[in-house]
């Protein structure tokens, strides 16, 4: 049986093999290089959003000037494929203008498997799960 460690890694496969087919079909092609970016950093680790990073950081991962990413992420949000999640706290840094982002769920391409959600169909298996009491000699 694997680990959990190993299903995550498989669900996050999993996940970013479902966002490229939504993607592919769905995006304007110059946008679904940025928008995999926030996929990968999301679903990728089975969590339904990215960790806080600023523009500056994302322009400097993804090679685009940050001007560029930051008209490509209005288009992205604009047409509902990602979601600014704005904090008024002060984030350690990444200054006031670093955001954690979430892409919009796939809908009609497959099951996104998110950490907690997985957490808790192991711990519904365990509890489900009968030991054999079988003896055999």
């Amino acid at each position: 049986m694997s680990t959990i460690e190993e299903q995550q890694a498989i669900h996050g496969w999993s996940n970013n093999g479902i966002a490229l087919n939504f993607a592919e079909e769905n995006i304007k092609h110059k946008y679904i290089a940025l928008y995999l970016f926030f996929v990968r950093r999301s679903f990728g680790y089975c969590k339904a959003f990215t960790s806080r990073i600023s523009t500056k950081e994302i322009s400097k991962v993804t090679k685009l000037s940050e001007p560029t990413v930051i008209t490509y992420i209005k288009y992205l949000v604009e047409n509902d494929f990602i979601k600014i999640n704005k904090s008024t706290k002060y984030i350690e840094n990444g200054g006031s203008e670093a955001y954690s982002y979430s892409p919009c769920y796939p809908k009609g391409y497959g099951k996104i498997y998110i950490k907690e959600e997985s957490n808790k169909e192991n711990k519904n298996k365990k509890k489900n799960e009968v030991p054999d009491r079988s003896i055999y000699f």
